[in-house]
C-alpha cells in the first residue's frame, strides 16, 4: 500500500509505503508512513471529505481543501471496503457528514492537476505511455489522449445545463396508495427546512407541477428538456410565483432519492457483437463491488438497465446537472434484476513524477494506474 501527501502548495511532500488502520471507535484512519525515519503516523478523522476513485482513496481537509492525502490500495475492492465503512459511519453520525461538494472538480483541482503540473516542471516534453493512454505536455497543457482499447474505453459524459445552477433540489420517490411515484423537491434555503413539492405531469409533456399551487387552481410548473444524448436539463425559470406557502421538509415522508452522485457511476463503451456500444455503470452507494449496467436507447433517448428489461421492466437513467456537477437521475430505485459483482475492465492510464521518486513501476505495483481514476471532462 502506498500513500501520497500533497502540502498546502500542492507539492508532493511524501510518497512511499504505509500501513493503514481504520479505527471505528475513534472514527479515524491511522496511516503509518513506513519510509519516514523516524516513522510518522498521520491521522485522518472521518469528518474529512473522502472521494473514492477506483483503488485511490482521496482525503481532503474540509477546512481549507489545500492539504490532500491519497491512499493507493492494491485493489478496487480493498479501497471500496474502507470507503464504504467511512460512509456508513457518516450516515450513523450526523456530526461526521459534509456539505455537498462537486467531487469531480475537487478531485481534479486538489490532486490530478497539481500532480500533472509537477510532472511538467521536470520535463519540457513529457510523454508517458502505457497500454491505453499517453500524456503529452509539450504545449504546456495537460492533454489526455485515450487510445481506444479494442474491448473497453471511457467516454466523455453528456453535460446538461439547467436554467440556474444554484437551485437546491432533490428528486425522490414517495408512496401513494401503494404505488411509488416521483416528486421534485425544491428547497427554499441551504438548510433544507422548507420546500415546494412538484409531481410529474405526463399529459403536458415533460413538466412538473407544484402540488399545493394546483390545489389553489394555480399552475406553477418546471419544464424539462430531453436532449439527443440522453441527458435532461430543467428550466426552473418557467416556475411562476407560488400562491402556496412552502411546507416543512420531513425526510420520513419520502422514499429513496433518485439522484446518483458523480462518484457512483461511469460512462464507457464496450465491443458487443462486433460493435462498440455505449454503456453506463452505476455502483451501489454503499458497496462499490456491486454495480448495474445500463445500455443507451437512441430512439427513447435514455439509458436503461439491460437486465431489468429482460424481466419486462424499464428502469431508466439520465444525466442531469445537480449541485453544479454531473449526476444521474433514475426512473425509479428498485431493480428487478440481480446486481453483478464489479470487475476491472482494463481501463488503465499512467503517470509519474521524478522529484519524489514517484515512479510508474511503483504505482503499477500498488494497483490500477493513476490516470484510470479520473477521466477529464
Amino acid at each position: 500500500m502506498k500513500v501520497i501527501v500533497l502540502d498546502e502548495s500542492k507539492e508532493i511532500s511524501y510518497f512511499g509505503d504505509c500501513k493503514l488502520q481504520s479505527n471505528g471507535v475513534d472514527k479515524c484512519l491511522k496511516l503509518q508512513m513506513l519510509d519516514k525515519d523516524p516513522q510518522e503516523i498521520l491521522i485522518s478523522s472521518y469528518d474529512q471529505i473522502y472521494i473514492c476513485k477506483n483503488n485511490f482513496l482521496c482525503v481532503f481537509d474540509k477546512e481549507s481543501n489545500n492539504n490532500a492525502v491519497i491512499i493507493v490500495f492494491s485493489t478496487n475492492e480493498s479501497c471500496a471496503q474502507i470507503f464504504n465503512a467511512i460512509i456508513k459511519a457518516k450516515s450513523r453520525h450526523p456530526q461526521l457528514r459534509n456539505d455537498p461538494v462537486n467531487e469531480e472538480q475537487m478531485f481534479k483541482d486538489g490532486f490530478y492537476t497539481p500532480l500533472i503540473k509537477q510532472i511538467s516542471k521536470n520535463y519540457s516534453v513529457q510523454k508517458l505511455s502505457s497500454n491505453n493512454v499517453s500524456y503529452n505536455d509539450s504545449d504546456g497543457e495537460n492533454d489526455e489522449i485515450l487510445e481506444k482499447n479494442s474491448n473497453v474505453s471511457l467516454l466523455n459524459e453528456p453535460a446538461p445545463k439547467n436554467s440556474s445552477s444554484d437551485i437546491i433540489y432533490d428528486i425522490v420517490e414517495h408512496l401513494q396508495n401503494g404505488e411509488l411515484l416521483k416528486k421534485i423537491i425544491i428547497f427554499t434555503s441551504n438548510e433544507r427546512n422548507k420546500c415546494y413539492e412538484y409531481f410529474y405531469h405526463h399529459k403536458r409533456g415533460h413538466c412538473y407541477r407544484c402540488i399545493k399551487c394546483l390545489e389553489q387552481n394555480k399552475d406553477t410548473v418546471i419544464k424539462a428538456i430531453i436532449h439527443e444524448d440522453g441527458s435532461k436539463s430543467f428550466n426552473f425559470n418557467t416556475a411562476e410565483e407560488h400562491v402556496c406557502e412552502p411546507i416543512d421538509y420531513l425526510p420520513e415522508n419520502y422514499q429513496s432519492s433518485l439522484i446518483v452522485k458523480p462518484s457512483n457511476f461511469e460512462l464507457f463503451q464496450r465491443k458487443i457483437s462486433g460493435k462498440m456500444k455505449q454503456l453506463l455503470r452505476i455502483y451501489d452507494s454503499y458497496d462499490r463491488n456491486i454495480s448495474y449496467e445500463f445500455s443507451f436507447d437512441s430512439y427513447q433517448r435514455t439509458f436503461y438497465c439491460s437486465k431489468c428489461k429482460s424481466h419486462g421492466t424499464t428502469l431508466s437513467a439520465r444525466f442531469i446537472q445537480y449541485n453544479g456537477s454531473n449526476a444521474i437521475e433514475l426512473g425509479f430505485s428498485q431493480h428487478r434484476c440481480q446486481s453483478k459483482k464489479y470487475t476491472d475492465e482494463t481501463l488503465s492510464h499512467d503517470t509519474s513524477t521524478s522529484e519524489t521518486k514517484f515512479s510508474i513501476d511503483q504505482i503499477e505495483t500498488s494497483g490500477t494506474s493513476f490516470g484510470e481514476s479520473f477521466n477529464e471532462q
